[in-house]
């Protein structure tokens, strides 16, 4: 799906995102395990404001999470 070149994820950012991920409902209730395997395949796309990330009908690459914007 795009993503078999993607640079593994450093021990530190993968508990940054596991910690993100922890204040929210629905992610913050699943097992410390099952949290820390999600956050290790989060991978950071900065974009601008505006900027079309997906056009519907296009196949996804993944589940896209906002963390912060508008």
């Amino acid at each position: 799906m795009g993503l078999e070149g993607m640079p593994a994820q450093e021990e530190s950012r993968i508990q940054e995102y596991s910690n993100w991920l922890q204040f929210h409902r629905l992610w913050g209730s699943l097992p410390d395990l099952a949290r820390k395997e999600l956050a290790r395949s989060l991978h950071l796309l900065r974009v601008e404001a505006g900027t079309l990330i997906y056009r519907e009908g296009q196949s996804s690459l993944g589940l896209y999470l906002l963390k912060w914007g508008p």
